[in-house]
């Protein structure tokens, strides 16, 4: 039974560090995905603008976000082949942006205004890349950034965008300029056309993604029984014991001391077996680094020392209850 303890008190750390390790590439996964655009602003072209040419959409988004200093974003989330997500942002950039800082990335690791603007330079997690940014954690996500002209070679038009702007005022003089040129269009060849106005661009939208984030549920179920199983096998051994325990009681051994002796030993022992063999991991895995690790590495730290301290406690509890010529006999009516 005490191997038990100290096997079931291994196999959870190993799986409460796993599910450390997913829920920092959910929470990866999830900054890439929504953190990176969380406060700007959504608009979309609607299916019943009538201009839906992709290069005359494109003359008129870029011609008003640089006439109204405005930073334009379209995002795509698929389910990449090795069942990570592949995220591609489309930019076009006319004053300083947080996407990147957001994304931790600087310097060289970033697109500047112009190459914004033109095609040609892609940023991306992926090889082969006009510039390459560091691999996500686990290889969870691919990450890519192009300019906001390729975009309408490879998506339609319509569909949700973000725009990050300094004020509402530009936003606002963003958009009249949109319906304005949209409006020249449609008069060029039906005069009698229904007209758009700055509100047809900001219907209620949901920008939602065609992917999901990596699930934490199924380790979280599997922690929870071997949580479960190390309370009741922790008991269980200090039960089995009795005698033993009672032996130590009567030589002058504290319920400490004879639970360290049984139990205690074998687990720090165990758990510092499957901690060591997590940290000798870590480093291998891509994207990892000390702050990400610590994290990770708290979970089952953590977790182990409190079901061990609970289980530990209520069979010392029980123990120390019964009178020690019991122990003996392992009789506990």
């Amino acid at each position: 039974m005490r191997n038990f303890v100290a096997i079931t008190l291994f196999l959870t750390f190993i799986i409460t560090a796993a599910l450390g390790l997913t829920t920092e590439i959910k929470r990866a996964q999830e900054t890439a995905t929504e953190g990176l655009t969380q406060d700007m602003t959504v608009f979309m072209w609607p299916r019943d603008v009538p201009v839906q040419d992709p290069s005359a959409t494109e003359r008129i988004l870029t011609t008003a976000a640089d006439e109204n200093n405005v930073n334009l974003v379209r995002r795509t989330v698929r389910q990449s082949d090795g069942n990570g997500l592949d995220l591609t942002y489309y930019i076009r950039l006319n004053h300083p942006t947080k996407i990147f800082n957001r994304a931790r990335l600087t310097g060289a690791n970033t697109l500047t205004n112009s190459e914004t603007q033109t095609t040609g330079t892609v940023l991306s997690t992926k090889p082969g890349a006009t510039k390459e940014t560091p691999q996500s954690l686990a290889n969870s996500y691919d990450l890519t950034f192009r300019p906001l002209e390729d975009m309408f070679a490879n998506l339609p038009a319509i569909g949700v965008y973000k725009a990050e702007t300094g004020n509402r005022r530009d936003f606002e003089g963003f958009l009249e300029s949109i319906s304005r040129q949209v409006n020249e269009e449609i008069l060029e060849t039906d005069p009698d056309a229904a007209l758009t106005t700055p509100a047809t661009f900001v219907e209620d939208t949901d920008d939602a993604v065609d992917a999901q984030p990596l699930s934490t549920t199924p380790l979280l179920a599997l922690s929870g029984t071997l949580a479960a199983l190390v309370i009741v096998a922790t008991t269980g051994a200090l039960a089995r014991d009795a005698a033993a325990l009672g032996v130590q009681r009567l030589h002058g051994y504290s319920l400490t001391r004879a639970w360290w002796s049984r139990l205690g030993l074998r687990g720090v022992l165990s758990t510092g077996a499957a901690a060591l063999l997590c940290i000798a991991a870590l480093p291998w895995i891509p994207g990892m680094d000390i702050t990400i690790a610590g994290r990770v590495l708290a979970v089952p730290i953590i977790s182990t020392t409190v079901l061990t301290a609970a289980a530990s406690l209520s069979g010392v509890l029980i123990i120390s209850r019964v009178r020690v010529s019991d122990l003996v006999k392992k009789r506990f009516a």
